[in-house]
């Protein structure tokens, strides 16, 4: 079974996933930090590509915070 998690801040996300864990003992997967992963991994294979062409890139996508890691993701999503 696959129950998303979703509201605003403060509602008790973070509560209810220890819940369930602690009581029916779920899995809690957090999609946030593997898509903050593979964002890191694809802005190591374009840093390693354009060194290998010797190109610069304009987009600085070096910030990775909660607040703007949406934004940061559709600007590096040359993928």
């Amino acid at each position: 079974m696959i129950i998303g998690i979703t509201g605003a801040l403060c509602s008790g996300k973070q509560t209810l996933v220890k819940y369930l864990v602690q009581t029916y003992n779920f899995e809690a997967v957090n999609l946030l930090e593997i898509f903050k992963a593979r964002l890191q991994q694809i802005r190591a294979e374009r840093r390693r590509a354009l060194k290998n062409e010797e190109e610069e890139e304009d987009t600085d996508c070096s910030s990775l915070d909660d607040d703007s890691f949406c934004f940061e993701y559709y600007l590096c999503k040359s993928f």
